[in-house]
């Protein structure tokens, strides 16, 4: 008897592990900004969020120097509910890493279900410096230009893919005659294959495994179903390969994509736009 209530302790130990996991859930972008603007740019992201998720947003200058000017941005972001009202800000909470400036950090809990706005600018051009020889007369210092990678993380967070409601669980591929389904989740790539009208979870690697395959000289086979009918494939384009299935053919459905931020229902990007950042 206590045999038994132990691994039905173990068991519901592991569940809840399980679920604690396959709940977390995050948006990473990777955002290029142009140099010599001469007010503020900003890209908006949009991500699904349901109410009561507790979300932290992350925007971190993706050149790390506390020196180096040239390609560093000054980031700083808005966040909008579904409404369009405003839920939080930030521009200097984070480290001090993007040449004298900060990563910008905060976190709020939804209040609402539905699609938020994340404004994510570069104010490195927002700082004024004045003429030596007429200080009355301001001068903006051009935008440094760069990169800076945009993070949101809940565990409800997903991409949003507006034109097609296939794409509201976060698959990338969502075409209506897709026979395997390819997702994004904590790092790693999963398929799944419809069995019955169910999901069966087929394959699953690791992001940074698959990244660290780096170009390959012939296409690679990297993961397959336990039937062999469903494949992933790393090609020499650098392209992953999703084959499976489909109408009584093999491999006749393909699918191709090449990272796990901006593909199919990946976060909606728009911009850049020029503007100072107004809450």
């Amino acid at each position: 008897m206590r045999k038994n209530l132990i691994v039905l302790a173990i068991f519901a130990l592991s569940s809840l592990l399980f679920a604690a996991v396959a709940q977390a859930a995050d948006v990473s972008v990777n955002l290029n900004y142009p140099s010599g603007a001469a007010e503020g740019t900003y890209f908006d992201v949009f991500v699904q969020i349901e109410a009561g998720d507790n979300v932290s947003v992350r925007f971190a200058c993706a050149m790390q120097s506390e020196t180096d000017v040239t390609g560093s941005i000054d980031p700083m972001f808005i966040v909008y509910g579904p409404d369009g009202g405003y839920v939080a800000s930030d521009n200097d909470s984070g480290v001090l890493n993007c040449a004298g400036s900060h990563d910008a950090v905060a976190s709020f809990t939804a209040l609402s279900s539905g699609i938020y706005r994340i404004s994510a600018y570069d104010i490195s051009a927002c700082c004024t410096s004045f003429h030596a020889s007429d200080f009355s007369a301001p001068l903006l210092q051009p935008a440094n230009g760069g990169s800076g990678i945009l993070t949101i993380s809940g565990s409800t967070v997903r991409g949003v893919n507006t034109s097609n409601p296939l794409a509201a669980d976060g698959r990338l591929n969502t075409e209506p005659w897709a026979t395997a389904f390819a997702y994004c989740a904590n790092g790693y790539v999963d398929v799944y294959h419809l069995v019955d009208g169910q999901g069966q979870h087929i394959i699953h690697e690791l992001w940074d495994d698959i990244h660290a395959l780096g170009d390959v000289e012939e296409n690679m086979l990297i993961a397959s179903s336990p039937d062999g009918t469903i494949s992933l494939y790393k090609l020499t384009s650098g392209e992953l390969q999703l084959n499976a299935p489909m109408g009584g053919l093999d491999n006749a459905y393909v699918y191709r994509f090449t990272d796990c931020t901006q593909m199919g229902a990946g976060p909606r990007i728009e911009g850049p736009f020029n503007g100072l950042p107004l809450a």
